[in-house]
């Protein structure tokens, strides 16, 4: 009887502990196809500020600068009815603060930038430190559905220390817009 209750321990013990198997993480967004933008839009009501939020998913800088993204979003107001939309720049960069002020496009059209966040990521032992520095650019929706057609948006945003460039393929743009209606 000692003997089976001994076995009969070991055999829960054992099923108790089976490897942790990490869940898989999901495909990414092909971020040119407006359909799969659009299943990856983040919306949400407000219903004390008669509001909803729309938010595009991450679009990612291309190696070796992939630590940098953008995504657009908008805001639907009821009272009084209008929607404001924006595109969201953040840059991860080494070394000093750029401090972002400016956004132009490849066609020479200067935003209204709106700095969002700064703050250290991280800092090494020899004092070089890595930033996170994030801001809105105020967009249009007639802006918006002119870049669907002229293929996406190329912009820059610059600072007095440095400047970093971004694209949002048209295909994406048009999901997006889709959604907000």
């Amino acid at each position: 009887m000692k003997r089976l209750l001994v076995v009969l321990s070991m055999l829960i013990t054992m099923t108790g502990c089976e490897m942790y198997t990490p869940p898989p993480k999901p495909p990414p967004v092909d971020t040119s196809n407006p359909a799969q933008v659009r299943a990856n839009i983040t919306v949400e009501r407000d219903n004390f500020k008669k509001m909803t939020t729309y938010e595009g998913p991450d679009i990612t800088s291309p190696p070796p600068r992939n630590r940098s993204t953008v995504f657009i979003r908008a805001w639907k107001m009821e009272n009084p009815h209008h929607t404001e939309y924006q595109v969201y720049a953040s840059s991860i960069t080494e070394g000093s603060w750029k401090h972002y002020s400016s956004a132009n496009d490849s066609k020479g059209n200067n935003f209204k930038v709106t700095r969002v966040q700064s703050k250290v990521l991280d800092c090494r032992s020899y004092g070089g430190c890595t930033h996170q520095e994030d801001v809105g650019i105020s967009v249009t929706k007639e802006y918006l559905e002119a870049a669907v057609k002229s293929g996406g948006m190329h912009f820059q945003i610059a600072g007095t220390a440095g400047k970093e460039e971004f694209r949002i393929p048209g295909g994406y743009i048009q999901g997006f817009l889709a959604t907000v209606q």
